[in-house]
């Protein structure tokens, strides 16, 4: 029914509805008052700056806006105080130094939805956070996962095999490899060489993008049921497996072995939640890991160069009768330079996760109010062309100095994992991960542009996606041994490994 704004009651109505936009601005406005908001572009009344706001690729005009307005940017959508940090001086001055402030999370009623609510990064800061990140940390220490590593090797052979017997499926072999290693090693599972069942449940639960449109909600049922998959399905194999005294040593079993010996009363909800722990461990490792190990694979197809450097450090280092190990590690800075700048070039969480501010803050004299969101455009550290210059380009070297790795340029891994209380608690996992797998497929194989069948080279579009998670478009590449003998190593060692 239409409104009348003529009638008595109608005139009523709107005049309440201004007095408390009225009422709310002037109440924020003196709250803040001798303590301006931090500058941005200018809101709009009632929805704030939402017309601002990019459809794709948001790092990109974040990183605009902070180089009109400053390294501390505010906007504001509807109600919601949002605050974008510019540079790294301010994400670690806010968001490490005082993480006890800012190590909240932004409610997502998207994330609940997806059924994702469960996932230790977006759980809000508290009690059960805490509990969870202790249950998690103590497995994925730098010292504790040196335990992983015959896993994480194992993922690098399997990915080197399946590259050889069907290199166009490269995407789909790179998410098979690092699923089978946090598998291994989270779960204490071996999958099975094609379509696994548990790797496949996290294949369907990894949502990097969305759009709303029609059938839009039963996308969301389809994408909660496969999270829940994702979390139940191989925790209650593990738990099966521990009951009658076959499971595999695992982090999942090390859980279940501490939770058996606590009151029984607190057994339900404490395995709860080390299912949560490691369900986040297995989706988000794999799924982050796998698009920077793709992004890796693009920058290949267009830097020759970079190959033919790695494979003489390799060649001299590892030698053409054996894979990489991490004993290698300390001898290969050219490789640890590349695993870097993997890192760097596409950033995997381009804005990383919301923190959200508990109490209200003040920063180089500007208000922060309490509840505001706050976004560390991580992109454009990483692209900041002083710090790195020419940013675009896949440069290892601005890491290495007289054949040493530089301690005087900034480790993008200080970085993209995030900041204080919520850095990402498997970054030590992901970084011997890209390690082992960047110098496997190095040492084994040629990435070249894909040619058509009137040999002429494809075209790689080289763009990003615009989801939660960023990773390269579709594009098709060459994958090659590099040697007879190198193919011939591939076959020797998974006879071996997998015989």
């Amino acid at each position: 029914m239409a409104v009348d704004l003529t009638s008595g009651t109608s005139f009523t109505y709107l005049t309440i509805l201004v007095a408390i936009v009225i009422l709310k601005y002037t109440r924020d406005a003196t709250k803040s008052r001798n303590r301006p908001l931090p500058p941005g572009p200018k809101p709009l009344p009632i929805i704030g700056n939402i017309l601002d706001m990019p459809q794709t690729l948001p790092w990109i005009t974040f990183r605009d806006w902070s180089e009109k307005y400053g390294d501390v940017v505010h906007i504001r959508l509807l109600e919601q105080p949002v605050v974008i940090l510019g540079s790294p001086k301010a994400a670690f001055e806010l968001l490490d130094k005082r993480s006890a402030n800012y190590s909240d999370r932004a409610r997502s009623p998207l994330v609940s939805l997806m059924g994702w609510d469960w996932m230790m990064a977006f759980v809000p800061y508290g009690q059960v956070w805490r509990r969870a990140r202790r249950m998690f940390w103590q497995h994925f220490t730098s010292a504790a996962i040196r335990r992983y590593e015959p896993a994480q090797l194992e993922g690098a052979h399997r990915l080197a095999k399946r590259l050889l017997d069907s290199p166009d499926r490269f995407v789909r072999h790179i998410h098979y490899a690092f699923g089978s290693a946090i598998l291994k090693a989270v779960h204490g599972l071996n999958v099975a060489e094609n379509d696994d069942k548990y790797v496949l449940a996290s294949e369907q639960g990894y949502v990097p993008s969305w759009v709303p449109g029609a059938g839009f909600q039963k996308k969301m049922a389809k994408w909660r049921l496969e999270s829940c998959i994702l979390k139940d399905v191989p925790f209650e194999a593990v738990k099966h497996s521990f009951k009658d005294g076959t499971a595999a040593p695992s982090v999942i079993s090390s859980l279940l072995e501490q939770i058996s010996r606590l009151d029984p009363s607190l057994q339900e909800e404490e395995e709860d939640l080390a299912k949560n722990v490691v369900g986040a461990a297995y989706g988000a490792g794999a799924d982050t890991t796998f698009s920077i190990i793709q992004a890796f694979f693009l920058a290949m197809v267009s830097h020759p160069e970079v190959q033919r450097k790695a494979r003489a450090e390799l060649d001299l280092v590892v030698g053409p009768n054996r894979l990489p190990d991490f004993g290698d590690r300390d001898s290969l800075p050219y490789i640890n330079a590349v695993v870097k700048e993997s890192l760097r070039w596409q950033n995997v969480v381009p804005l990383g996760i919301i923190h959200r501010s508990i109490e209200e803050d003040e920063y180089n004299g500007y208000f922060i109010p309490a509840g505001c969101s706050v976004i560390a455009n991580i992109w454009a550290f990483m692209h900041d062309p002083e710090v790195y210059p020419d940013p675009e380009a896949f440069i290892p070297e601005r890491y290495l100095l007289n054949g040493k790795l530089n301690p005087e340029v900034q480790d993008p891994s200080t970085i993209v994992f995030g900041f204080g209380r919520r850095i990402c608690p498997g970054r030590h996992f992901a970084d011997t991960s890209l390690f082992i797998n960047l110098a496997t497929v190095l040492h084994l194989f040629d990435i070249a542009p894909a040619v058509d069948s009137n040999g002429e080279e494809i075209p790689v579009p080289g763009t990003m996606t615009s989801g939660f998670l960023s990773y390269p478009t579709e594009f098709k590449c060459s994958i090659k041994p590099r040697s007879a003998s190198a193919e011939a190593l591939i076959q020797a060692d998974y006879g071996e490994t997998f015989a």
